[in-house]
């Protein structure tokens, strides 16, 4: 008898309240936080169009976006770092999807300050357009390296279930750790528009240099030891140096310092990419291309 009751009560209170459902699904709707930027964290947040009647402002706007750009990265340095140790290859694709938020923003903060009215952009302020678009160009390049690392790593280490040897793991990671703590400081120049601090800049890059120089030379020498892990992943270590590198001398990049270089028609040189970049002229179809 208690359950048929039971039953019939909650039988009855679901047929009486199921007509309310839609009154309160709207009540919530309007009461509620709209949750959109935690459904969508790849897209832009920040980019306001009617800000663009205020460059100053704009630009602020995209100087926060841009500093998104960095907090994905880093997230995706950290998990390199995973697949430098272990052999994850799930976790290795869902950290390698965190590019196409990189692109997303990317291409957001490209179109949103190519939409400033130039003319109104004073000394100061056409300085700053230019920092936030070299910034942005060199963090996608960035991502894009990171993404490279990756495959190479899921295709040449983890699906082969190689590892590298102890001391080329902890010198990988202590490089990535160093990458970590030169994109913090570059964001935080940025951030705060600290134009004359490029000597931190090239102290921070001259020192990873010189460890990566070193770290080369170690892993030579335990190849010439006949070390098994170390001969199985030589050509793996070796290019994932290279490009620590690469990506170390694109945070590293001191500003421009050519105000207006970047809004015009761009010269046929790229002095105004960091030096030592063999693949900076791509930048400047990153610039042109959506």
């Amino acid at each position: 008898m208690a359950i048929d009751f039971h039953m019939a009560f909650n039988l009855t209170l679901a047929a009486t309240l199921v007509w309310f459902v839609n009154p309160v699904a709207s009540l919530c709707t309007r009461w509620l936080p709209d949750a959109h930027d935690d459904a969508a964290p790849g897209g832009a947040r920040y980019l306001s169009r009617g800000d663009l009647r205020h460059p100053s402002v704009a630009l602020g706007n995209a100087t926060r976006e841009v500093v998104r750009i960095g907090d994905v990265i880093e997230e995706m340095l950290n998990g390199m770092k995973l697949s430098i140790v272990g052999n994850d290859r799930a976790m290795n694709a869902r950290c390698r999807a965190l590019d196409d938020r990189i692109d997303a923003l990317y291409s957001s903060v490209k179109m949103y300050l190519t939409d400033v009215d130039a003319g109104s952009l004073d000394g100061e302020d056409a300085a700053r357009w230019d920092e936030i678009m070299l910034v942005n160009i060199n963090l996608e390049y960035v991502g894009d390296i990171v993404e490279r690392i990756l495959i190479d790593l899921d295709q040449r280490k983890l699906s082969r279930n190689y590892c590298f040897s102890d001391e080329g793991s902890a010198e990988l990671i202590e490089l990535c750790d160093m990458l970590v703590a030169n994109l913090r400081i570059r964001m935080s120049l940025f951030v705060a528009n600290d134009r004359a601090a490029s000597a931190l800049l090239v102290e921070c890059a001259g020192d990873f240099q010189a460890r990566a120089g070193r770290f080369t030379a170690r892993h030579i020498a335990r190849v010439a030891q006949r070390r098994t892990a170390s001969v199985e992943t030589s050509a793996l270590h070796l290019d994932t140096l290279r490009e620590l590198s690469q990506m170390n001398a694109l945070l590293c990049a001191a500003p421009a310092g050519m105000p207006g270089a970047l809004r015009g028609a761009l010269p046929e040189d790229t002095s105004f990419l960091p030096a030592g970049n063999p693949r900076a002229p791509h930048a400047q179809e990153r610039l042109l291309s959506p």
